[in-house]
C-alpha cells in the first residue's frame, strides 16, 4: 500500500511483484524494479501528461476553422470523402464564421447551422451530413 508520508511524486514498492508503482489518474503504473529507473519513468509520465494538458488548452483557444483544417489534413486529398468533408465544413463555416473558438462550440451552434441550412432549402440528408461532419471533427480531435 502507498505510504501516506510519501510526496505525491514518489513511487511506492509493490512487494508482491517487486515493482515500484504509482497510481496516476486512477490507473496503476508498474514503473520498474529499480527505484531510480522507476523515478525517471514516473517523471516522464508526469511530463507527458502535463504536455498533453497544455496542448488541450492550446486547442481550446484555437479557431474551430483551424481544427477543421487539421481534420482535413489527416484525410487523403484524392478521396471523394475528403471533398465531401471539405464541402460540408465550408458550408458550416460560412454560417458560423471563422472566428469561433473550439471551446465555444456547443449544441446551439449545431442548431443554428441546421436552421440556416433548412431555410436555405437543403435536403434533410444534406443537413444531416453537414452536422455529422462537424461532429466528426470533434470525435477525431
Amino acid at each position: 500500500m502507498p505510504n501516506p508520508k510519501l510526496s505525491p511524486n514518489e513511487p511506492w514498492l509493490h512487494t508482491a511483484s517487486g515493482f515500484w508503482c504509482k497510481k496516476i489518474a486512477g490507473k496503476l503504473h508498474y514503473l520498474d524494479r529499480d527505484y531510480r529507473a522507476a523515478k525517471r519513468k514516473l517523471a516522464k509520465i508526469l511530463r507527458d501528461r502535463g504536455r498533453a494538458r497544455a496542448g488541450a488548452q492550446d486547442w481550446l483557444s484555437a479557431p474551430f476553422a483551424s481544427l477543421c483544417d487539421e481534420f482535413l489534413e489527416s484525410k487523403s486529398k484524392e478521396s471523394t470523402t475528403y471533398r465531401d468533408y471539405r464541402y460540408r465544413l465550408l458550408r458550416a463555416l460560412r454560417i458560423l464564421g471563422t472566428d469561433l473558438r473550439v471551446a465555444a462550440v456547443n449544441k446551439g451552434h449545431l442548431r443554428d447551422v441546421e436552421k440556416h441550412l433548412r431555410e436555405g432549402g437543403l435536403s434533410p440528408s444534406s443537413i444531416r451530413d453537414t452536422l455529422a461532419t462537424m461532429q466528426s471533427v470533434f470525435k477525431w480531435a
